[in-house]
């Protein structure tokens, strides 16, 4: 860390081991706090909205735009309160956080969607993490008693010279 003023940053970021670590790193935003020496810091804190909607898996080029859309109908959740009385506020901010909430629900059904046609498949991401891969093994032993295609692919070798 290397201090600017009153200001604290890091110097360089850190190493990344695996892609859920360079997820994480990268929905990280810089948010300034105070210490306990009244000094302000800039600390990186995970913004959970921020991976969500990383984490989303909707193919739609407009998604971008509808998520605009949906974040500022939701900030009007606070805006609210600046324009009509308190109890009027109350009213319409449990209106909106409705809409918001069916907002989130549609993103979540899009992504949960798997999609297949003869050529081409896009699978959720619930799909992605529970796709179970069976592997095999190759022997030597295998590959003599069968040409090294067919262990490749799992079969036996048809013996010609059977009875």
């Amino acid at each position: 860390m290397f201090m600017s003023g009153n200001v604290m940053t890091q110097d360089s970021p850190p190493e990344r081991a695996d892609f859920i670590e360079m997820l994480m790193d990268s929905c990280r935003i810089p948010v300034k706090r105070i210490d306990e020496n009244g000094r302000e810091i800039i600390q990186l804190e995970l913004d959970t909205k921020k991976l969500n909607y990383k984490t989303q898996l909707v193919n739609y080029p407009s998604f971008g735009a509808f998520v605009k859309e949906k974040e500022n109908l939701e900030n009007l959740i606070f805006d609210v309160f600046n324009y009509t009385s308190p109890a009027r506020a109350e009213q319409w901010s449990k209106i909106i956080l409705r809409r918001v909430k069916m907002y989130d629900y549609s993103i979540d059904a899009k992504s949960s969607e798997t999609l297949r046609d003869k050529n081409n498949s896009q699978s959720a991401l619930t799909h992605i993490l529970t796709r179970n891969k069976a592997e095999r093994a190759i022997t030597i032993e295998e590959a003599t008693k069968h040409s090294i295609m067919d262990a490749i692919r799992g079969k036996e070798k048809k013996d010609s010279m059977e009875n």
